[in-house]
């Protein structure tokens, strides 16, 4: 018996192919009798190893090289304008908006990748911060809202919501935006700059049509949304309601020791769970640290070590094998 490859030219005497790119072949199986069959093959590439990389937080013009974070798995490449060696230098690049790319390989050979924007902003130039969602109940903070974000109403101690945007001090006015499901615009004089409106302490609210959104706020340097316009932020957000995920996790809650920590904390769950990341975020919720477990096995206990990060507060948050997250304070003493 002998092969007869059709339009393959690199085949070698003992019909071994090499080399070879995905698509479909066609091979002559022919017989000591000339008889002959025609056998068709289709190759296919490996699939893509799965790569992300989390959002990140604004930087200002003036903040020191730092090291990026949030790309997973942990041992890929980060690539960009004013990126060296996975360091990335805002005083280097000056303010804008940069695109960092992260590429990770897989034991085959095979790499992916994937991209989000990095904004570089100006120490000098009044700015929004971020935004926060704000229980009208209680008049409390819920939470940062970060661009991407899935909201579900079930986790919430209130349906009853509004956000409100942080900015710079040297802010006098701020024109808030929301296009979604819901829509409203709202120029605001007077710290909380709120969505839907807020006589502090007292803050009003509204409950959020499940769907995608995006909200955006714009300062000023006078009142009325008139003066020097600074720099504004805008994200994206959805809004759900699923109970089910709730129900299922309701039973479980973490805990933080020792906090303060000085060298490590360990998160501790009342039911083993099975996380996929822990990530730490200082108080201007940019990505310090992140930490990747997937693959691991259920524990009720996760260590993570802090001795490289300064002292001051932090949040910490994990995110088990089904999307839960979990987020707790934590304080880093020395």
């Amino acid at each position: 018996v002998r092969y007869e490859p059709v339009g393959i030219s690199n085949a070698s005497p003992n019909n071994v192919f090499t080399g070879l790119a995905a698509g479909t072949y066609t091979i002559l199986v022919i017989d000591d009798s000339n008889c002959e069959e025609r056998l068709t093959i289709t190759l296919t590439d490996p699939p893509l190893p799965e790569v992300t990389l989390e959002a990140f937080a604004d930087v200002l013009d003036t903040d020191a090289p730092f090291e990026l974070s949030g790309g997973f798995p942990t041992d890929g490449v980060y690539e960009g304008v004013g990126v060296n060696a996975g360091i990335f230098d805002p005083q280097s690049v000056g303010p804008g908006t940069y695109e960092i790319t992260y590429t990770a390989t897989d034991t085959n050979g095979c790499s992916n990748s994937d991209t989000k924007n990095i904004r570089v902003v100006s120490a000098n130039v009044s700015r929004i911060i971020n935004f926060e969602l704000v229980d009208a109940d209680a008049d409390e903070v819920i939470m940062e809202i970060t661009d991407g974000m899935v909201i579900n109403l079930a986790s919430l101690p209130t349906s009853n919501l509004n956000i409100k945007a942080i900015a710079t001090n040297d802010v006098e006015s701020v024109i808030l935006e929301l296009s979604g499901q819901m829509s409203n615009t709202r120029t605001e004089n007077f710290v909380p700059y709120t969505l839907f409106g807020a006589v502090a302490p007292d803050y009003f609210g509204k409950v959020f049509d499940i769907g995608n959104y995006t909200i955006s706020a714009t300062p000023f340097q006078e009142n009325n949304g008139t003066g020097t316009p600074g720099t504004s932020l805008t994200i994206n957000f959805e809004v759900i309601n699923d109970v089910l995920t709730v129900n299922q996790t309701t039973n479980n809650t973490l805990s933080l020791y020792p906090n303060p920590a000085v060298e490590e904390v360990n998160l501790s769950f009342t039911k083993p769970s099975k996380i996929w990341n822990i990530e730490v975020f200082d108080m201007t919720g940019r990505l310090v640290k992140r930490v990747g477990f997937k693959g691991t096995s259920k524990t009720d206990n996760h260590k993570v070590e802090v001795y490289d990060l300064p002292a001051g507060n932090y949040f910490i948050k994990a995110t088990d094998e089904n999307g839960f997250q979990y987020q707790k304070k934590m304080i880093i003493k020395r």
